[in-house]
């Protein structure tokens, strides 16, 4: 799953990293209209493995902690992933840390990669 920080209007790289997720053969959902209340109703009825936050903004990060917690709460997969990144991140990789992330990313391959990675881990 895939989701802009709420509040967000900057999806372009967020439906890219999407992309380069299909291509790597994950099943992937990404819309980026879709409300915050969406994305936890869906991830609450199917175990997804790893949801990924695109925050554009600084003004955004405390929406995204919020979102995040709730994700980790109302998750069917009690393991899901949460993989941040976006423009907030290059300039303040810590904030990642702050908001809970199990990681960052700082481009779409480096994405692939860490979901690999925390996939992996999740199944050991």
């Amino acid at each position: 799953v895939f989701m802009p920080a709420s509040g967000s209007h900057h999806t372009f790289g967020m439906l890219m990293v999407a992309e380069f997720f299909r291509m790597d053969g994950w099943s992937v959902w990404a819309d980026p209209q879709a409300s915050l209340k969406e994305t936890l109703t869906r991830i609450s009825e199917q175990p997804f493995d790893l949801i990924g936050f695109s925050l554009a903004s600084e003004q955004l990060v405390d929406r995204a902690r919020l979102a995040i917690a709730e994700v980790r709460k109302r998750s069917l997969n009690r393991e899901i992933g949460v993989l941040v990144g976006g423009p907030v991140f290059a300039v303040a990789p810590s904030r990642a840390r702050e908001l809970d992330a199990d990681a960052l990313a700082l481009d779409a391959q480096d994405a692939v990669r860490k979901a690999r990675a925390l996939l992996a881990r999740s199944r050991h």
